[in-house]
């Protein structure tokens, strides 16, 4: 994994690689219309800052293209010239546009195909999960078109984080519908399995060796579970991967003052979409400056005007919104750390699911590599108790690595990475969804163990020996394999409510294959949402699939008395977890008040500015009617939730909302409201 410095003979010129650079066109597309949310408001208006959003966003892209030479960021590249892009870089004489398109037919079929099959199993299914009903779907609404928070809102999905990758999800659903939208998780995939083809390449030289090697780094429980559904989790993969092989390289760029500035941008969009990136955003940022202090004398002198641009492309992506919800709350990252920043909406405490992670110093240290034998206390999408281990095994080999004087040097900065960030990931939270790049790193890691032990086993053995030595290398690799194909079948029966009925009431997944997974679900195990799910499903793969590139709005599936169930309301009241999205879904320009527990982790509620400012919003206009959305089961749950700020329950019906088909409805309570001013 080392490389020769690039030639002065170089050719610096403007490239474009298609799929990363429209991901990264997306991504700022939605950073920058966040700084314009103050122009929302009525259709011309929305045009006008969607138009100069776009403009920032493709100025940026075109700064990043340029001079980046036929390699990886003006670094030689370790595979085939003009591999990241689709079209040759030399155009020769008589040479026409369809003639320098590059087609690599092996990688479409080891690669692309596998992830665009497992992706299709379930696209016709809208996703329904729970953390999409929760929160993840208002919050996606409002900021397509304006401020996060309407006039009247309080909190309206209970949690608001930084919605930027929620808008690109959001923008690829009136594009090209709710059903496919998802396919961006397939599409960042693929520019990691880009980025991987290049960092294990000096390692496997044989391409369809090295191509089967990458579907094997990307082929884990937590992956497979999340390409078909909202959740935001894989988006930033690629961002951290692209930064860490850019601090890699730094020694061998001939641009490294556009390097740090793309590593600091990288690292922004990262933080800017999960706070919980900066478990390894960290050491890929120690990493780059140890290379900066040790290769001082060999790299150029960087001009104060990129250290400049670099500082501000690490914080421009995620500032304006932490700025944003310092002035509503008085917490930048709300409603996190509040012990340290006491937000008057929230009590002064640092929350944390107590039902996940590590609890004692002891398990905290040992965990990466343990936590494989608790996987329901390792990710509350583990409800069999099932990991496959890829975090666990990829953290001992690396830790291994680490230490071992004879690993390359590209792979010991790769394996510092992953121990660094996964113990930050330990002691912070110990969440598998917030590890994910330690998986990914952890299957680099495996890949090179693996060719390094076949390449000695074959070159000092013969004979009986040998063939010992590759039985022995096969029941290894057979192990590796069943990992992996484990991992998927986990990923596809994952279990994850979404609700029709009752809360939790049916598995997110759609269940045609139900006579396998079901099946699955005994055999791992006592599952206590289960008793409730209803396995079988009253629609079809083909009945669905009918409405692919059609389910742009969800109001479009509304009959005339759908919409009329929800004429009246002028203010909505979410009360119950899982509930807003019904709530927006029917009628979304209607303000939201949140007075809902989130989970068992958090209540606004219990605080008092929290309470006063729910009972100004409604006392700005006492004629308003007031209604909130309940599974029954939730009811009394709600209504105590409710009291808490003078609300009451009056009269209620049965009602039902098609989610995003005609076959598919929630059957729920709505409940009109009214106001005691009792405190």
């Amino acid at each position: 994994m080392t490389h020769e410095t690039p030639s002065n003979k170089t050719q610096l010129v403007r490239r474009f690689y298609p799929l990363p650079d429209a991901i990264l066109f997306l991504y700022l597309l939605c950073i920058a219309r966040q700084y314009l949310w103050v122009i929302g408001g009525g259709t011309a208006r929305n045009v006008i800052a969607w138009s100069l959003s776009a403009i920032a966003a493709a100025v940026i892209i075109w700064f990043l293209t340029g001079a980046r030479g036929a390699g990886w960021e003006a670094t030689p590249s370790t595979v085939e010239d003009d591999w990241h892009s689709c079209l040759a870089s030399q155009a020769r004489a008589g040479r026409t546009f369809f003639g320098r398109l590059r087609i690599d037919w092996l990688w479409l079929a080891v690669v692309v195909a596998p992830l665009l099959f497992f992706f299709f199993l379930r696209a016709p299914f809208p996703a329904l999960e729970f953390d999409h009903l929760n929160y993840h779907l208002v919050n996606t609404e409002r900021s397509l078109r304006g401020w996060p928070m309407i006039d009247g809102d309080f909190f309206p999905g209970t949690l608001l984080v930084n919605p930027a990758p929620d808008m690109v999800f959001g923008v690829l659903k009136y594009a090209i519908g709710y059903r496919l939208a998802p396919i961006l998780n397939i599409g960042v995939l693929l520019w990691m399995a880009g980025l991987l083809n290049e960092i294990i390449a000096p390692v496997i030289a044989r391409k369809v060796v090295r191509y089967f090697a990458v579907l094997f780094i990307v082929a884990t429980d937590q992956i497979a579970y999340i390409v078909n559904i909202y959740m935001v989790d894989l988006l930033s993969l690629p961002l951290l991967l692209a930064a860490t092989l850019l601090t890699i390289r730094l020694r061998q760029s001939a641009r490294p003052d556009r390097a740090i500035i793309k590593i600091a941008l990288l690292l922004g969009i990262s933080i800017a979409f999960k706070l919980t990136n900066a478990f390894f955003v960290i050491p890929i940022l120690g990493l780059g400056l140890f290379e900066l202090w040790t290769a001082r004398r060999q790299l150029p002198r960087l001009p104060l005007q990129a250290l400049v641009t670099a500082a501000l492309a690490s914080v421009l992506p995620a500032i304006f919104f932490f700025g944003y919800m310092f002035a509503e709350t008085g917490n930048p990252v709300f409603p996190y750390y509040n012990k340290i920043f006491k937000s008057p909406f929230m009590l002064a405490i640092n929350y944390r699911d107590q039902n996940l992670g590590p609890s004692s110093l002891l398990s905290k240290v040992f965990w990466p590599i343990v936590s494989f034998i608790y996987p329901t206390e390792l990710g509350a999408m583990n409800a069999a108790p099932v990991y496959s281990g890829r975090l666990n095994l990829g953290f001992i080999l690396s830790l291994c690595l680490l230490c071992w004087p004879r690993t390359p040097v590209a792979l010991r900065r790769i394996s510092f990475v992953m121990v660094l960030g996964c113990m930050l990931w330990s002691f912070s939270s110990g969440d598998l969804r917030y590890a994910l790049l330690g998986e990914i790193l952890g299957g680099v890691a495996c890949c090179y163990i693996l060719k390094y032990i076949f390449d000695q086993a074959k070159g000092k053995f013969a004979g009986a020996q040998l063939l010992k030595v590759r039985v022995a290398m096969a029941l290894v690799f057979g192990f590796i394999g069943f990992q992996s194909l484990s991992g998927l079948w986990f990923g596809l029966v994952s279990f994850q409510c979404a609700n029709e009925r009752h809360f939790c009431d049916r598995v997110m997944q759609p269940i045609y294959t139900n006579r396998f997974s079901a099946a699955t679900f005994k055999i791992l195990g006592d599952i206590v949402m289960l008793n409730k799910v209803d396995f079988v499903h009253h629609y079809s793969y083909a009945q669905e699939a009918r409405y692919l590139f059609r389910d742009r709005e969800a109001r479009d599936f509304f009959s005339t008395a759908d919409q009329e169930q929800f004429r009246d309301v002028q203010l909505w009241i979410n009360s119950s977890d899982g509930s807003s999205a019904y709530m927006a879904l029917a009628a979304p320009d209607v303000p939201m008040i949140s007075v809902a527990h989130f989970l068992n982790l958090f209540d606004y509620m219990q605080a008092p500015a929290a309470r006063q400012r729910v009972r100004a919003l409604i006392k700005v206009n006492p004629a308003r009617k007031m209604y909130t959305i309940v599974q029954r089961d939730r009811y009394d749950k709600a209504l105590a939730d409710l009291a808490k700020v003078g609300l009451k329950p009056g009269p209620e019906r049965e009602i039902s909302i098609p989610l995003y088909s005609p076959n598919i409805r929630a059957y729920l309570l709505m409940i009109e409201l009214t106001y005691s001013d009792d405190e």
